[in-house]
């Protein structure tokens, strides 16, 4: 699966907080989608 990670809410490299971005085929399944934000 290729992914980015950026920098969410800064003006320069480096700073705000790191986000990974995945690049999807496809959209998720709504039953899928909360499963993947789980954090048990």
């Amino acid at each position: 699966m290729n992914y980015f990670i950026v920098d969410a809410f800064a003006s320069k490299p480096f700073e705000g907080n790191p986000a990974a971005v995945f690049v999807l085929n496809s959209w998720l399944t709504d039953e899928l989608m909360p499963k993947n934000s789980d954090r048990k």
